[in-house]
């Protein structure tokens, strides 16, 4: 009697899984396995992280669920027959192996697959997120842009237009942002421009604008802000948006993968992959703001996410990553920033996107433009 499949090392609950390096080895292991073991045979399945992995490990699950498909069934105990599972990586490839033991006899099955070349040019290429200053100011910047070279910037109680002289932005015009709403505390806000028209997306605020002139009309009207994916606009009284299914989220991006068409930073801090029917597909990793990011030294879209520090200053870091299949990534070492992110916004310019700080220290909102530097 065939029994016990045995996956060794500390074991993870079966529930929601992270996706794993190894998953697409586990269905072609399982049926090298199942081709050995008789239909009905007892199976005991224990997971636990594979070695030289770079992310979180198999998904128990998935496991049992593919052995179960192929007429093994899952018991606690009660066996005589132990298969030790295990996956690793090296410089060429990835491997899952299965040691089946009963009694005196042992027998090894494996599975290997080379690296994506995709997911070793993404490792290999230097790059690094870089950040240019563009303007600073002690009242709270929301958002800015730039249109024919002068600057729109964004705070609570207007919209100013400056100029450069001389290397420093001086205000030329200023609009207020009329109404007598009360902001929530940790409140955003955003432009989308076009030509010399502008709107400017605020909770429960809805206006347009013009810059020759500049001019601003606001009205009392919650509607849908500029992400690509369908949403239902700002909470009036939070700082996340919802799409009409009611998933919570603070940014998203698109995924172009298959099936896959954005990735979402949720309310509980986790990248969510999602379909065209905004339905989760995968977690693929933990972040509290994501927006998307071409680089100018090739085609490649990247993923910037944001995500708090564990440094006495409680700073917060910008990470660059390539989704490659359902996978992350990460294409540079962090970026830690001068302070705490309060502002992340794709910008018409692909390449470019929009980051606000808040350096508390020097009592000041601080606006940049982040690109990726190629050949670091």
């Amino acid at each position: 009697m065939w029994a016990v499949v045995l996956l060794t090392s500390a074991a993870t609950p079966i529930g929601a899984q992270r996706t794993s390096q190894f998953d697409d080895l586990i269905p072609d292991l399982a049926s090298k396995i199942a081709s050995v073991l008789p239909a009905g045979t007892q199976v005991n399945v224990t997971v636990v992280s594979p070695q030289g992995a770079n992310d979180g490990g198999l998904a128990p699950a998935s496991v049992a669920a593919l052995l179960t498909a192929r007429g093994l069934r899952i018991v606690d105990a009660g066996a005589m027959t132990f298969i030790s599972f295990s996956c690793s990586e090296n410089l060429r490839e990835r491997a899952c192996l299965a040691e089946i033991r009963a009694d005196d006899r042992r027998q090894i099955v494996t599975v290997t697959r080379p690296h994506d070349a995709r997911l070793q040019a993404a490792r290999a290429m230097p790059i690094a997120i870089e950040l240019r200053p563009l303007f600073s100011q002690r009242t709270q910047i929301l958002d800015v842009a730039t249109i024919d070279g002068r600057l729109l910037v964004l705070d609570a109680n207007a919209v100013t237009l400056y100029e450069q002289t001389n290397g420093s932005w001086r205000s030329l015009q200023s609009r207020p942002i009329s109404g007598s709403q009360v902001w929530p505390r940790d409140f955003r806000g955003r432009f989308s421009v076009s030509g010399e028209r502008f709107d400017v997306f605020l909770p429960g605020v809805s206006c347009t604008g013009r810059v020759n002139p500049l001019d601003l009309t606001c009205n009392t009207r919650r509607q849908p802000w500029p992400f690509g994916i369908e949403n239902t606009g700002l909470e009036p009284t939070r700082n996340y948006f919802s799409t009409p299914e009611g998933l919570a989220f603070y940014g998203a991006a698109p995924f172009a993968d298959a099936d896959a068409r954005w990735v979402v930073a949720d309310r509980g801090g986790a990248l969510e992959i999602l379909d065209g029917a905004r339905r989760v597909l995968a977690t693929v990793g933990a972040a509290d703001d994501v927006v998307a990011l071409r680089g100018r030294c090739g085609p490649e879209t990247y993923l910037v996410t944001a995500s708090r520090t564990l440094n006495a200053e409680g700073s917060d870091a910008l990470r660059l990553s390539q989704a490659i299949g359902r996978r992350l990534i990460e294409s540079a070492s962090p970026l830690i920033l001068p302070g705490t992110l309060t502002a992340l916004w794709a910008m018409p310019d692909p390449t470019t996107v929009t980051v606000v700080t808040h350096n508390v220290n020097a009592g000041r909102y601080d606006a940049y433009q982040a690109s990726i530097s190629c050949a670091r």
